[in-house]
């Protein structure tokens, strides 16, 4: 009998040591930790940026305002609407690259806003302008920068420096004006010299003026407005040019307005 229970009890003992082992992980596998994410040793490649901007800017008009920046829109928008309107006057364009990329966009953006400034004053003296009109010196600068945000850019006001330059619509440099009937005001002919900033007013240029080839003055000028002092700082003069840069007529005196019908009107000396 106790035979017996020992055969029993070493089956017993046999068949929990299966179970056991059927429920145990198999030989030789690591348990994976399901936080555990791989990790790439080789960090990703870091870019660094150049930035390139182009400014055309001038803060001041006198005369015909609208009709200039109206002009000036289509200008930048035909020729080069690379440069993005800020404000009136205020143009700008930036690009932000790769400074060990390819700079095809770099080359063609600094040749189309370069020749671009360089022919404005040409355009702007073409004959294509007429209205009257006075400006402060449009200036123009190209600016370059290393290692530069992504978002980098620069403000769209205006410069100073070198490349900078005035437009005065008609020119009026060196030329003679004359009229037939002089109404009576004793002005029969006036010349004016060059034209000169006048660094304390925006938009303001001044001249030597010499009224019937002899009596010398000078001449301040804004937009279609001719003052003409003395050398006393004296008013003398009023005159006005007309809206198609063609004529000049004379509409005061000694600060005294003159009627309509009696304001000279004088026409430039041509050759």
């Amino acid at each position: 009998m106790r035979n017996l229970y020992y055969v029993v009890g070493l089956v017993l003992a046999m068949s929990l040591m299966m179970i056991s082992c059927g429920e145990d992980e198999p030989a030789g596998l690591t348990p994976v930790d399901p936080d555990l994410t791989p990790v790439d040793p080789t960090p990703p490649p870091t870019v660094d940026y150049d930035g390139f901007a182009f400014i055309i800017a001038l803060d001041s008009v006198a005369g015909d305002v609208d009709g200039f920046y109206a002009w000036l829109d289509e200008a930048v928008k035909e020729r080069c609407p690379e440069l993005q309107k800020q404000s009136d006057g205020s143009y700008k364009a930036v690009l932000v690259y790769d400074k060990v990329g390819d700079r095809a966009a770099l080359t063609q953006l600094m040749e189309k806003t370069h020749q671009f400034a360089g022919d404005l004053s040409k355009l702007l003296k073409g004959g294509s302008l007429v209205s009257p009109v006075v400006t402060s010196k449009i200036s123009y600068e190209a600016i370059s920068e290393s290692n530069v945000q992504k978002d980098w850019s620069v403000s769209a006001s205006a410069q100073t420096g070198s490349n900078a330059f005035a437009v005065l619509i008609p020119r009026l440099k060196e030329t003679t004006w004359t009229v037939e009937d002089a109404n009576g005001t004793g002005v029969d002919s006036f010349s004016f010299g060059e034209w000169g900033a006048v660094l304390s007013r925006k938009a303001t240029f001044k001249s030597s003026v010499k009224v019937n080839g002899s009596d010398e003055y000078t001449a301040i000028r804004q937009g279609n407005i001719i003052l003409v002092e003395d050398k006393e700082g004296y008013m003398k003069y009023s005159f006005a040019i007309d809206s198609g840069g063609e004529t000049i007529y004379l509409y005061s005196i000694d600060g005294k307005s003159l009627e309509e019908d009696a304001m000279p009107v004088y026409r430039q000396v041509k050759g």
